[in-house]
C-alpha cells in the first residue's frame, strides 16, 4: 500500500515506512515531503516536523509562507506540552476575569495531581457565566468544551503563542471543512471577539496526551476516550465541543454564534 492508503487503514507506522522510501528515491518529491512533515506532526515529532518544512522550503519557495506560519503552530506546541507537562503556567489570552484565572489554577493544580484540583474547578466554574448562542443555527443555552478541565475556556493557538480564551468573551467561532492532515492537528477556525477584534486561529484539534496513547485512531482524531480524574472528565483524542443539546467533534465543519 502507499502513504495515502496506509493513513486510510489507521496505520501510521506503514505511512510513515511508505513516505520515507519515496522521499529516498526522491528527495524533491514536494507532496511527499508536506505529506511527511505533516505525519511527523501527528505523531508529535516536532523537530522532525520542523526540518521538513524548512526542506520542504528549499525545493519549493512558493512553501515558505505556509511553512512560517505551522513553524510558528510547531513552537506554540512545545508550549502546550511544557504547560501540560507542569513546567509553564496555563494562561489566558483574553480575560482577566477572577474566574478565568481561578480556572487556570484549578488547571495547574490537575496538572500537578494536588488533591484539592477538583475543589478548586468547582468553585471558579460556578462562578463562569453560560455563553448561549447557536451552532450551525441551532440554539444552545451553553457552550463549553466537553472536558471539564476546560469547560467554558477554549485551547487557541495565535500565531506563536499558545493559551486559552473564555466563550464568554468570544461571539463567534466559525470553521470550515477539514482540507489536510495537518487540520487534524491544529484545526483552522475564525474567531470574532466581543470586543470587536477577529483573529485567524488553530484550536488544537486533539486532547493533550493523546499522541502518548499511541492510538492511531486517537491521533488521528477519528475518536475521543475519556477517563476520570475524581469529578474531572479528561479528554483524549478528538476535541469535542459541548451544548446543553449535542456534542460536536471540532473536525466537522461548524459555525457557531455567541449572545
Amino acid at each position: 500500500m502507499d502513504a495515502e492508503q496506509c493513513l486510510r487503514a489507521g496505520d501510521i507506522p506503514g505511512a510513515r515506512a511508505a513516505l520515507a522510501a519515496e522521499l529516498k528515491r526522491a528527495p524533491q518529491d514536494v507532496r511527499a515531503r508536506q505529506f511527511f512533515w505533516q505525519l511527523m506532526a501527528v505523531v508529535g515529532e516536532l523537530d522532525k516536523a520542523d526540518a521538513q518544512l524548512k526542506a520542504l522550503g528549499g525545493v519549493q519557495a512558493s512553501a515558505m509562507m505556509m511553512g512560517s506560519v505551522y513553524m510558528q503552530a510547531i513552537n506554540a506546541e512545545r508550549l502546550r506540552d511544557r504547560t501540560f507537562a507542569g513546567d509553564l503556567a496555563p494562561k489566558s489570552l483574553v480575560g482577566t476575569e477572577p474566574w478565568v484565572a481561578g480556572l487556570l489554577d484549578a488547571l495547574a493544580a490537575t496538572i500537578r495531581g494536588a488533591p484539592d484540583a477538583a475543589a478548586r474547578h468547582d468553585a471558579a466554574l460556578a462562578e463562569a457565566p453560560a455563553s448561549p448562542g447557536s451552532i450551525d443555527g441551532t440554539p444552545f443555552e451553553w457552550l463549553a468544551d466537553a472536558d471539564t478541565r476546560f469547560g467554558p475556556m477554549l485551547e487557541v493557538v495565535i500565531g506563536a503563542d499558545y493559551g486559552f480564551i473564555p466563550f464568554a468573551a468570544m461571539n463567534r467561532i466559525r470553521a470550515a471543512a477539514v482540507a489536510d492532515l495537518r487540520d487534524t492537528v491544529w484545526r483552522p477556525a475564525e474567531i470574532g471577539l466581543k470586543s470587536g477584534q477577529s483573529s485567524m486561529v488553530f484550536i488544537p484539534a486533539r486532547y493533550p496526551g493523546t499522541v502518548a496513547t499511541g492510538d492511531p485512531a486517537l491521533m488521528l482524531g477519528r475518536r475521543t476516550d475519556w477517563t476520570a480524574a475524581g469529578d474531572i472528565e479528561i479528554g483524549l483524542g478528538q476535541r469535542l465541543l459541548a451544548t446543553d443539546t449535542d456534542d460536536h467533534g471540532v473536525l466537522e465543519p461548524f459555525d457557531i454564534r455567541l449572545g
